[in-house]
């Protein structure tokens, strides 16, 4: 059977009329995002150029925020921002508020993720950062005002001399926690599963507790150490039962796509060896999986998770039982019941 013989003249045309329609598709596309980035540049330049349209905005969150520095730079073609001085207070009644300032400050957003909704932050450098948060608001209410997955991710590449004071009024006695000589470099941070940021840290070391936070990683495993933490710091007490006066925990993990390993040994210093912890005689022995779509919660719900899963898999001997029932019978004193 012979086949439909179509006129060329038509093809022609056919041809003409889809290559026009293909080009004025593509030039409204271009245009549409010429129009978003010239707006995007636009709207930022007025607010943190003219001093007068930034006190406008300033002031209509007076009762929200406070915002000051002593000099800025900004570079617009690629959103790259720099401060010095920098100070920023939230505060309003029936929330969380806190208090931040750095030496410096620079950052720049990521244009292309911005236009498609998602935000990406590069802190190329923070100096001097501190940080004091207090916790006024039910952790488990604030749940739902996370971002979703992979929305919204932080970029620190340098953090020198950092200072956080945490305390959280929500706990009955109101918890205090405070973390100094604060020095990172290469950290990522989720915002819908901020815990997750202990894993992704190239290198990172903090004073904590009358002791020391020590993270190590890379794209495939890293290590975790917290070194002679004492109670007293955490909890007013100088000794807590079955426990002792402080404690360490060592900890190594390997990643793959979907999940975390996480092996480790927490107990007395005295039972922790530090050039080989995880294969110390001592100490209680745990190991369970981080799955990361499992912890999209607040950094405090996503640490009692953590910390629950420890004394979960523990491994209990006659050596360790005692420590074992001390850790749980704490934990379950001190957690955050959802109501």
């Amino acid at each position: 059977m012979s086949g439909v013989q179509v006129p060329a003249s038509l093809v022609d045309t056919a041809g003409f009329y889809g290559n026009f329609f293909f080009v004025r598709m593509s030039q409204s596309v271009y245009q549409v995002v010429l129009i978003a980035l010239a707006l995007i540049l636009a709207a930022v330049h007025l607010i943190l150029h003219i001093r007068r349209v930034q006190a406008f905005f300033i002031s209509l969150g007076q009762n929200w925020f406070s915002l000051s520095y002593s000099s800025l730079f900004i570079f617009l073609p690629f959103l790259y921002v720099s401060f010095r001085d920098f100070h920023f207070i939230f505060s309003h009644r029936g929330s969380d508020r806190f208090f931040f300032e750095a030496e410096e400050l620079r950052f720049r957003l990521s244009l292309f993720w911005l236009l498609l909704g998602r935000f990406r932050i590069y802190v190329t450098h923070l100096q001097k950062p501190l940080l004091h948060y207090f916790n006024r608001v039910d952790s488990h209410k604030k749940k739902r005002f996370l971002p979703k997955p992979n929305r919204f991710l932080l970029y620190l590449k340098k953090i020198h001399e950092g200072y956080i004071f945490i305390e959280d009024e929500t706990m009955t006695p109101t918890f205090r926690l405070c973390l100094s000589d604060i020095n990172v470099s290469n950290m990522k941070v989720h915002a819908d599963a901020p815990v997750s940021l202990f894993f992704h840290i190239r290198e990172g070391s903090s004073k904590l507790a009358g002791g020391e936070l020590k993270i190590q990683s890379s794209r495939k495993s890293g290590t975790i150490e917290l070194n002679h933490i004492l109670w007293s710091e955490l909890f007013n007490s100088q000794n807590i039962p079955l426990l002792g006066p402080d404690f360490s925990l060592a900890a190594e993990f390997q990643k793959n796509q979907r999940n975390i390993l996480i092996r480790g040994i927490a107990g007395s210093p005295k039972n922790i060896e530090s050039k080989d912890s995880v294969k110390s005689t001592g100490g209680l022995r745990f190991k369970f999986n981080f799955q990361p779509e499992k912890y999209q919660t607040t950094l405090d719900l996503g640490l009692q998770k953590l910390i629950s899963e420890i004394l979960r898999t523990a491994k209990t001997t006659w050596l360790s039982t005692g420590l074992v029932w001390g850790g749980r019978g704490l934990f379950e004193l001190l957690k955050k019941q959802e109501d």
